[in-house]
């Protein structure tokens, strides 16, 4: 008798795109002959959907007409595993609609990777096929996970942690602690994000200063230029939403206008519409939208500068 299984991918992380990939590889590769796998899909809403369309990578090329195609579900523990129950629920007739016996989780990021979805499944009491809750969690946090190594008597590089208020409190202070605890060169990166995300170098305190405003909020951008305009431009945000985006309607704004400051700064206040950033511990939100205004701006000149080099 074949074992049913739930690939469990995607979720409310930054890295959502990244786990669809994964999933349907994880989805596709699993036997058949001992395993009845089931795609579980979980939207940047943190709701579950399955469906035999959300196997198919094809699908998510219309998010929208995936999920009108998918199936909305609530996971209950039932006698036979855990049940998915259709939500809503129809007034009449079965809204069971399927049921599985372990879980595959293949996520990436914060919200699922980190033990969150762990100890969801340990509450449906289902076996799972991963870290457990409290090894996710120090798996994800690369600062706790260091304190563990040099328990252990591992060797691991220094290092030292700052939230983002109280970076915002006193920036200068932070600067300096870090320059005499640690010295140049430094790497900085956010302490729980992917391994190339908002990673960068510092050789001195202004680089220093740039290294740290993009671990808390990272903003790139690109331009082409016609004589003194704008022609092409393209700026991408990784904190600044529950997933990375595209500041799609502020880049059809700037296109054609003159790359000059006055661009560069109503540019910083525009994308502030296209973002939506959480609070957490290590920053507000609203810390997070003064930042990208100024972040914005600031990746736009270094991008204009760049392009008149080229």
């Amino acid at each position: 008798m074949k074992t049913k299984i739930a690939v469990l991918f995607g979720g409310h992380s930054v890295e959502h795109e990244v786990s669809i990939i994964s999933g349907l590889q994880a989805f596709a590769a699993l036997d058949r002959e001992k395993y009845d796998p089931i795609p579980l899909y979980i939207g940047k809403d943190n709701a579950f959907y399955t469906g035999e369309a959300l196997g198919n990578i094809d699908s998510y090329k219309d998010m929208k007409a995936c999920l009108a195609a998918a199936t909305r579900v609530l996971l209950v523990p039932g006698e036979a595993g855990v049940e998915l129950i259709r939500y809503p629920m129809k007034k009449f007739g079965n809204n069971v609609v399927g049921s599985f016996e372990a879980a595959l989780p293949v996520v990436h990021g914060t919200n699922v990777e980190d033990g969150t979805l762990m100890g969801y499944l340990e509450m449906l009491g289902v076996p799972y096929a991963a870290s457990d809750l409290t090894s996710s969690a120090l798996g994800m946090d690369k600062f706790a996970m260091k304190a563990v190594l040099r328990q252990a008597g591992l060797p691991v590089l220094d290092a030292l942690e700052f939230t983002g208020k109280a970076y915002a409190l006193d920036p200068d202070a932070i600067l300096s602690q870090i320059e005499e605890k640690v010295g140049y060169p430094v790497i900085v990166k956010p302490v729980n994000l992917g391994s190339s995300v908002g990673i960068s170098k510092a050789k001195d305190r202004a680089s220093l200063r740039d290294a740290m405003d993009l671990a808390l909020l990272g903003v790139s951008a690109y331009v082409e230029l016609a004589g003194g305009t704008l022609k092409t431009v393209r700026i991408a945000l990784t904190t600044a939403a529950p997933t990375p985006i595209r500041a799609f309607e502020t880049e059809k704004a700037l296109t054609g206008s003159p790359a000059a400051e006055e661009t560069f700064l109503a540019a910083g206040k525009a994308v502030l519409q296209e973002s939506h950033p959480r609070s957490s511990w290590r920053s507000s939100a609203e810390f997070r939208l003064a930042l990208l205004e100024e972040l914005t701006a600031q990746a736009l000149r270094q991008a204009v500068a760049v392009a008149k080099e080229a």
